[in-house]
């Protein structure tokens, strides 16, 4: 949700852009309201507040250069959000750290722990994010590549962004299915949550919560690399919003291990689950680098084949019968290795596709095994 473009202006009058954002906020902040009550409402304002002093901070921080020899404000632009220039995680760290902050100095005895508090806010904060992703239609972000091919020339796949008389450019319209990703993680969410109230039973205070996070960061990863938009970038390279997406990740899954670790219930399927997660982070690195580097197919080959067979063990593993896990992971990173020896002999733009498709299985297979690590209950392979 990175950009430059909006402006809320303080005089008077009102932008699209600002009124969507709007409304998602006081959808979140109702949705809140309905599920956890007025604790729940209380915690959401000052997620909300948290998030937009956040979003906005890290934003100008990011860009200190810029700031200092373009904008009017110089370094005060910092404490000017309604100026715009906003990105997801600063939002999300610095709703998360309203909610810290609001649970420090309002807890009692009896209360929802912090983890729970998060848990009844996700589910607002999907509907935030989808209505926050339709706004940029209105500031034109949340676009991609080019797109030449006429036959692909249509929404939802890619939306116009320039039209006149004998001329059209289209772009992957990569706002609309992160807007789809939000919904989706909302009504699995909600799902989620019904499911627990109507059948009596308690998730682990947090669950929902690391769900929403971990969701989140790992589609992110995928739609960050299709952005070709003023999404904030170190150098033009690397991505901000990536980054903060695998150590988003890498957080919950150090939260969880430390939980398990302490009730004595971690597995060895926990390790393999982690060793997978590093193998999918190594193959979106690599799948990123041989966009210009051909030299990295083999790391790409090796982590991608590592990936899927790793994974697969994860689902079956049982030292005491490890014949079949192993022999169906064989051919799962077979597959992935045939797929991977194709780079470097096939044509651009098919090669390009294939990249693609590797990064998107790599972020779904790391985000599916870090939703199962520290979820296990009983297991004979206990550490």
């Amino acid at each position: 949700m990175e950009e430059m473009g909006f402006l809320l202006p303080v005089t008077g009058g009102f932008t699209p852009y600002g009124l969507l954002m709007a409304g998602g906020a006081v959808g979140a902040l109702v949705l809140a309201r309905i599920l956890g009550g007025r604790k729940a409402l209380a915690a959401g304002l000052c997620a909300a507040l948290g998030a937009i002093l956040g979003g906005h901070l890290a934003w100008g921080l990011v860009n200190l250069g810029f700031l200092d020899v373009y904008a009017e404000p110089g370094w005060l632009f910092l404490l000017q959000p309604w100026l715009g220039g906003t990105t997801l995680y600063g939002g999300l760290f610095g709703g998360l750290l309203g909610v810290l902050v609001f649970w420090v100095f309002t807890r009692e005895k009896g209360q929802p722990s912090l983890l729970r508090t998060l848990d009844l806010l996700a589910p607002g904060a999907c509907l935030a994010l989808a209505c926050g992703r339709a706004a940029e239609v209105f500031n034109g972000q949340g676009i991609g590549s080019l797109i030449e091919d006429e036959n692909l020339q249509f929404f939802p796949l890619s939306v116009c962004t320039y039209a006149d008389e004998d001329f059209s450019s289209w772009q992957v319209c990569v706002w609309f299915w992160e807007a789809l990703a939000a919904l989706c993680l909302l009504a699995a969410l909600l799902t989620l949550l019904f499911r627990q109230r109507k059948h009596k039973t308690l998730l682990p205070d947090g669950r929902l919560a690391g769900i929403f996070l971990i969701v989140l960061s790992g589609s992110q990863i995928f739609f960050e690399q299709l952005r070709d938009d003023d999404a904030l970038r170190f150098g033009f390279v690397i991505s901000f919003t990536q980054i903060a997406a695998a150590v988003t990740i890498s957080t919950v899954l150090a939260i969880r291990m430390v939980r398990v670790i302490r009730e004595h219930r971690a597995t060895w399927r926990d390790i393999l689950r982690l060793l997978t997660v590093a193998a999918g982070f190594l193959t979106v690195i690599f799948a990123e680098f041989v966009f210009d580097k051909p030299q990295f197919y083999t790391a790409l080959i090796i982590a991608f084949s590592a990936e899927m067979g790793l994974a697969c063990l994860t689902l079956h593993w049982n030292r005491h019968e490890l014949e079949t896990p192993i022999a169906i992971s064989a051919e799962l990173a077979g597959f992935a290795l045939a797929a991977g020896l194709t780079l470097g002999k096939i044509d651009m733009d098919s090669e390009v596709v294939l990249i693609y498709g590797i990064i998107l299985i790599a972020c779904a297979v790391l985000s599916t095994v870090s939703l199962r690590v520290g979820t296990d209950q009983r297991s004979k392979d206990r550490m």
